[in-house]
């Protein structure tokens, strides 16, 4: 039944989103998403949860400066 738990961040994690439109609680999101499907096969959910924060951080990290970049394009062509 944790996947009920990963759907309920997931929707948290939107909400923030559509607030804050930082970009950075998105990357949050698609690790929620996917920690949720990892829960149907790993019971543990301390694992559950460390995956979840090291996708998040290791999307974060390897996005970020580029969606930055693309961003700056963006606002430049209009």
């Amino acid at each position: 039944m944790a996947w009920i738990f990963w759907v309920l961040i997931v929707f948290v994690l939107t909400f923030v989103e559509v607030i804050t439109v930082s970009l950075v609680t998105i990357w949050f999101i698609l690790a929620g998403i996917l920690t949720c499907l990892l829960s149907l096969f790993i019971d543990s959910f301390i694992i559950q949860v460390i995956i979840f924060c090291a996708l998040g951080a290791i999307l974060v990290l390897t996005t970020k400066n580029k969606m930055k970049e693309l961003i700056k394009r963006i606002k430049k062509q209009k």
